[in-house]
């Protein structure tokens, strides 16, 4: 495996401009992770509420089991796309901690 070059004058000078992208993309992914939850959330309550909804509109049960149906594969998605959410926003809390970790080692940490 090839050793990583770095050119860490470079790197120091373009700090700022790193850790605004950092951020930027770990905000973004934890959003994407919040919002796939309360999808996750809408469709369980879809779920506990549908047996009312069946008792009361009996006549119209194909449209519910559409409606059941769309929410499933709705639910199915946000749940995929909120575990790839969570996977990017380890990676970049890992890539927040290592440009931490490189600016303490030049004495010219933030915190």
């Amino acid at each position: 495996m090839k050793p990583i070059l770095r050119d860490d004058n470079l790197r120091l000078i373009f700090s700022v401009r790193e850790r605004e992208f950092i951020m930027g993309k770990y905000r973004y992914q934890r959003n994407n992770f919040v919002t796939c939850g309360g999808i996750v959330i809408g469709f369980l309550f879809f779920l506990e509420i549908y047996p009312l909804l069946y008792l009361l509109g009996a006549n119209s049960n194909g449209l519910l089991m559409l409606i059941g149906v769309v929410w499933g594969f709705v639910g199915f998605c946000a749940i995929w796309i909120g575990i790839i959410a969570l996977q990017k926003l380890r990676k970049y809390k890992n890539f927040l901690q290592e440009h931490q970790k490189f600016m303490r080692k030049y004495r010219r940490s933030k915190e």
